[in-house]
């Protein structure tokens, strides 16, 4: 009997655990790629300047003028009170006012198990030579994929899978638990390390 038939995700995962950035979806794009257990998110981070705003700065300045009357209004009614309240603006700054940016959700991918390590990689494939990074994955069940961009289908691609399932891998953790495989991704020395708990 599959354990799919028992185990179902009412809800979809809500906790960010793995965050990469990387040109994914083309060379001059910049993707953050968020892994939330077996849900994957796919940004796009999408900078812009600013429209002008002073116009709206000055109509909350005429607001505020108007409620400060209002305010002194009630204050001279009851002497006792003079009290006055702090006024606070937030602090302008110019690298704010120059360029802001926001994340568009470009594509999300129900996973068939959850994340346990992911890494980007630039590899030799007609792809990566365009300048865009590939994705690679690891799963609890020592599964390794390495997923690309496809722009003819605006969908990911899975352009190879690797099992470490064999008997020299396998350790088991305790004899209630089983068996049980991580797989670490660590991209800046070029290793996958293979960890058993």
């Amino acid at each position: 009997m599959s354990a799919y038939t028992i185990y179902k995700e009412l809800f979809p995962a809500q906790t960010v655990e793995h965050v990469k950035y990387g040109q994914f979806t083309s060379p001059d794009a910049k993707n953050l790629i968020v892994a939330k257990a077996s849900l994957l998110q796919i940004y796009d981070f999408v900078e812009y300047t600013p429209t002008d705003t002073t116009l709206v700065e000055t109509q909350d300045d005429q607001i505020e003028m108007e409620a400060d009357d209002n305010a002194q209004d009630r204050f001279n009614d009851k002497d006792e009170q003079a009290l006055a309240f702090p006024k606070l603006k937030p602090l302008k700054n110019e690298l704010l006012e120059s360029s802001s940016g926001r994340l568009e959700l470009v594509a999300q991918y129900k996973l068939n198990g959850s994340v346990t390590s992911m890494g980007i990689v630039r590899t030799i494939s007609p792809r990566g030579k365009q300048g865009c990074d590939s994705l690679l994955l690891a799963f609890n069940d020592a599964k390794l994929s390495l997923l690309e961009w496809s722009p003819a289908t605006n969908s990911i691609v899975t352009v190879s899978i690797h099992y470490y399932e064999r008997d020299e891998y396998k350790v088991k953790k305790n004899i209630n638990e089983g068996i049980s495989f991580l797989i670490e991704i660590d991209v800046n020395h070029d290793n996958i390390y293979r960890k058993n708990f």
